[in-house]
């Protein structure tokens, strides 16, 4: 990317393809204001600062309003990118989760994609580029984002952002090795402590009463609601602070798109959170499986890698008392249950039959 900048060689669409969690949203923003920045590179900074905050003037942002991008979206981007910018020769557009267009969305972009106006630059996001339409590939400049290796997240996080070697191992294991989620557990401490008291709920069913299953569901649910009203909160006045300093016309846009926007973010975000749960249960069972695995194989249970190596005893124990395909049970529920998030399940109804489930899957026959 920086090699076509220098170049001035810089493509009217890109795509950036890739798993998620990798960082394509985040490069997208940086790339964008470098673009930004070219006809005003004194203001560099600060263009880098509005575009990762995602109010600058010339940049317009596009994502599903629910499970799709519509059509209507994207007229309405159209319509944005016609006017000439307000500062500098560029004007970017960034359309996250690109695959979810209509085919009506994709073939209204498709028009812009071979005509583009003036010095315009869109920027499609995707993890399933197989789903875009083959016409709307072509006419993109395609940049393919691989995972890290494992070596190269541990190396980083120790190296470069001073974790210790136990630190860093841990945020590799609960992340599954996506340097993404690696570092969104290194800059939320609630990300990282939901995790925790997900572990510490299922590693308690075996003991709990039914009563103390329901309460931690309700606790659960009741710190995820607190947390997402903190959040509207800071962004509501994140917004105030920007809008003395925007012209009339975009903060009239982007104070529209905010508002229409910040209910479906802070649905993302619970449903990120209670994500974040679900998670931290499945891999409380996964460790049982792969001990109890190892125990019916008569292996060397010592060599076994856990993703809550600080549990090893429990494990051990609860290994011996519940069979490899209960704890299978256990994961497999915790994977259902994030499904579910997506039908729009109510999220205390769904955690506590989630839990009453686990807390059976725990009583199960002692053998061994």
């Amino acid at each position: 990317m920086r090699k076509c900048l220098n170049e001035k060689r810089i493509a009217h669409a890109y795509l950036f393809a890739g798993p998620r969690g990798i960082g394509k949203h985040t490069c997208a923003k940086l790339f964008a204001a470098e673009l930004l920045s070219l006809e005003r590179p004194e203001k560099s900074q600060e263009t880098l600062r509005r575009a990762l905050h995602e109010i600058h003037p010339d940049l317009l942002m596009m994502e599903p309003e629910g499970r799709f991008i519509l059509v209507e979206q994207v007229r309405e981007l159209l319509r944005e990118l016609s006017v000439k910018p307000l500062e500098g020769g560029h004007k970017v557009a960034i359309v996250d989760d690109a695959e979810a267009m209509t085919r009506e969305a994709a073939n209204a972009l498709l028009k812009t994609l071979e005509e583009p106006p003036g010095e315009t630059v869109i920027i499609l996001i995707s993890s399933q580029p197989e789903m875009l339409l083959p016409t709307i590939i072509s006419r993109c400049y395609r940049v393919d984002f691989q995972p890290l290796r494992a070596e190269e997240i541990r190396y980083y996080l120790i190296r470069k952002r001073g974790l210790s070697e136990g630190k860093a191992d841990l945020l590799m294991r609960i992340s599954g090795g996506i340097f993404g989620k690696a570092l969104s557990y290194l800059r939320d401490d609630q990300k990282l402590r939901r995790f925790r008291e997900a572990v510490e709920v299922a590693q308690g069913l075996s003991s709990a009463s039914l009563w103390e299953v329901m309460e931690s569901a309700r606790r659960i649910v009741d710190t995820v609601e607190e947390q997402v009203k903190k959040e509207r909160g800071r962004r509501e006045k994140q917004l105030s602070e920007w809008k003395d300093v925007l012209d009339s016309r975009t903060r009239e846009r982007i104070e529209r798109w905010w508002k229409t926007r910040l209910d479906r973010e802070l649905g993302r975000e619970r449903y990120q959170m209670l994500c974040d749960i679900f998670d931290g249960m499945a891999t409380w069972f996964r460790d049982i499986m792969v001990y109890a695995l190892v125990l019916e194989d008569e292996g060397e249970v010592e060599s076994v890698s856990l993703m809550n190596e600080d549990a090893r005893e429990t494990i051990h124990e609860m290994a011996h008392r519940i069979y490899v395909d209960r704890a299978l049970l256990g994961v497999e529920a915790c994977e259902s249950a994030k499904a579910k998030l997506t039908m729009n399940a109510q999220p205390l109804l769904l955690l506590e039959n989630l839990l009453i489930y686990l807390h059976e899957i725990c009583g199960g026959p002692i053998y061994g």
